[in-house]
């Protein structure tokens, strides 16, 4: 299976993300070593992850360690966890930061992030999941990964989406309230300040799967002249949004795999916790008509 990255395209082969196919009838001998087995699924899971699709081998790897047994981190596992599961965990919310703060494309971002140094949690002692450095989401395929990630162990903190990161392109022209404006507003100036949903994910579904539908505030100043020409020049901001799975938030239903992991895994990890994301930034508008 090749894999378009824009510049780099990989090649993995089908299967699953969190086991070895070992076919039919089972490993012939001598059967893989487990770190082959290993490094096998784990670039599989790259593979899915460089491209945006986080959730199914996730989700295998949570189905995976949920039918071992036991308890750990407030969920039946094994009485070591499964650490890839715990480790893409941490690396996804990382390679999404090092494509904001240091503009690594897709492919080097995860090479990064992967090199890590953290602590194995042992027994059920916690992981420390604490990385206060990581505070925006970059907009780019590993963001709706990361978001998942810290509703899973960011305890609440708030994290922040800039605007203009959203790739959002709202039409002011084609809003009911802006259009109820400019008929009933008279010749002159006029304040224009109102407030609309909006579906983010008609634009990016990097947005629609991080954020859904949020309220933008759109402002300024209307000048209309008797020639009956108009001027609208003013911006466009966005109020936080709360990152949890309630469904009404409206976020896009085709990503049926996040739902299933909001559902099976967001609800058993103890320290699983909704939080605020600020959109900071505003959109400039000027329009005339």
């Amino acid at each position: 299976m090749a894999m378009d990255l824009g510049t780099t395209t990989i090649y993995a082969n089908e299967g699953s993300f969190g086991t070895y196919n070992y076919g039919s009838n089972g490993a012939n001998w001598p059967a893989p070593h487990p770190a082959q087995v290993g490094y096998i699924s784990k670039g599989q899971r790259n593979v899915a992850y460089v491209n945006g699709d986080w959730e199914k081998p996730l989700l295998s790897l949570w189905t995976q360690w949920a039918n071992w047994g036991t308890t750990l981190y407030g969920y039946p596992s094994l009485p070591q966890p499964n650490f890839e599961f715990i480790w893409d965990i941490f690396d996804l919310p990382q390679a999404d930061y090092n494509q904001y703060s240091l503009g690594d494309d897709r492919v080097t971002a995860m090479n990064r992030a992967q090199n890590h140094n953290y602590r194995a949690p042992v027994g059920v002692d916690e992981p420390n999941w604490d990385r206060p450095k990581i505070d925006t989401f970059n907009g780019g395929v590993y963001t709706p990964a990361a978001a998942f990630a810290h509703y899973l162990t960011g305890k609440g903190k708030k994290m922040n989406f800039p605007i203009e990161r959203l790739n959002i392109k709202p039409n002011v022209k084609a809003m009911p309230q802006f259009i109820g404006i400019l008929t009933s507003s008279p010749m002159g100036q006029t304040t224009v300040d109102f407030n609309v949903p909006y579906a983010t994910a008609k634009d990016s579904w990097v947005a629609g799967n991080t954020v859904g539908e949020i309220t933008l505030r759109v402002t300024g100043t209307l000048v209309k002249s008797t020639s009956g020409q108009w001027n609208f020049r003013g911006e466009i901001r966005a109020y936080d949004d709360l990152y949890d799975f309630n469904p009404s938030n409206h976020r896009t239903e085709t990503a049926e795999g996040m739902t299933r992991l909001g559902r099976e895994v967001g609800q058993k990890f103890k320290d699983t916790t909704p939080y605020p994301i600020g959109i900071p930034g505003a959109i400039p508008v000027n329009i005339s008509g």
